[in-house]
């Protein structure tokens, strides 16, 4: 017995073919559309990026708004536009994508460090610390110590600005103890640091450890030196200028420096391990030409009070028998 066939069955098999069609063709439309979109907003972003090469921010913003307005989640143009709202002084737009992003990628060191400098720029100073931190410890592309590093003396500076010695000093500890074996630059500029925040002696310790991986750096044995001689270590002073010498020997500036250092120390009273006499003599040379400076001084801009008196102590003693 034969089976009929619906007449209308062709025609819904055809329809659902030309469907299936369309669907595909949609598909592979807006898949190559996507694409379009996705190219164009990167060529928005690699424009972004030559602009703020060639410091043309505001160019910048436009490119990478323009790549966001083709693909509004592009991490990428987001971030960038950002920073550089950030570096143009639009912080109240800059703080609004930073906060976002931030949401996404909560350790993103840079991002952390932008929004740090707008907490600072607004005087938040709980909120900038937190934020540095996080910067800090933060992830980096690249070469993360040295974006650490940085970071950190830029929250160093942030706490000079405000007066925050106890913090100053911690951070800078929490540096040296971090930079590895050849950081000489970084090593100058935490002992610097430390000198300059009333802590010499740490100071002269970066610089000797630094030192003792790069003994033939000039500059450094120089600085060295110099934080001796501050700090009345004379002695060790003369022997850091000599490695430098070594080194260098044409360093004029470091070899009248050590001509300056050892008449210094023939004539230092205090050094231990002096005879009396010796110790006397030295005493009444350096009062002499004490007394000569005061002198000079006194006929070029007049004598402050009280000079007098103590000139003419100073002249009964020396006229005394040395003992």
């Amino acid at each position: 017995m034969a089976v009929s066939i619906p007449r209308s069955q062709p025609l819904t098999v055809l329809v659902l073919v030309l469907l299936g069609a369309l669907f595909g063709a949609t598909a592979f439309l807006d898949s190559v559309h996507h694409e379009v979109r996705t190219t164009r907003a990167r060529d928005h972003l690699d424009h972004g990026r030559e602009r703020a090469a060639r410091d043309d921010l505001a160019g910048a913003v436009r490119e990478y708004r323009a790549a966001l307005s083709l693909e509004r989640e592009h991490p990428e143009a987001a971030r960038a536009l950002a920073l550089t709202l950030l570096s143009l002084g639009r912080l109240s737009e800059a703080e609004s994508y930073l906060r976002e992003l931030l949401r996404r990628d909560p350790a993103d060191g840079a991002l952390n460090r932008g929004l740090a400098r707008i907490h600072a720029a607004r005087d938040r100073q709980y909120e900038a610390r937190s934020s540095y931190q996080r910067a800090i410890y933060g992830e980096w592309p690249g070469d993360a110590l040295a974006d650490r590093v940085a970071t950190r003396f830029e929250l160093i500076d942030y706490l000079t600005r405000l007066d925050a010695r106890e913090e100053i000093l911690a951070e800078l500890l929490r540096v040296k103890s971090e930079l590895p074996a050849g950081q000489t630059v970084a090593a100058r500029r935490v002992a610097d640091l430390l000198a300059r925040h009333g802590a010499p002696e740490l100071a002269i310790d970066t610089l000797d450890s630094a030192a003792t991986n790069a003994p033939r750096d000039v500059e450094l044995l120089g600085q060295l030196a110099e934080l001796q001689m501050t700090t009345g270590r004379s002695a060790d002073a003369r022997g850091t200028l000599r490695r430098a010498l070594a080194v260098q020997p044409s360093a004029t500036d470091l070899r009248e420096r050590l001509t300056v250092i050892e008449r210094v120390l023939t004539l230092d009273p205090t050094l231990p391990g002096l005879r009396l006499v010796t110790r006397t003599r030295r005493a009444r040379v350096v009062l002499s030409a004490v007394m000569e400076q005061t002198r000079a001084c006194r006929e070029h801009a007049g004598a402050p009070p009280g000079l007098a008196d103590t000139r003419d102590e100073a002249a009964r003693r020396l006229r005394r028998p040395a003992r």
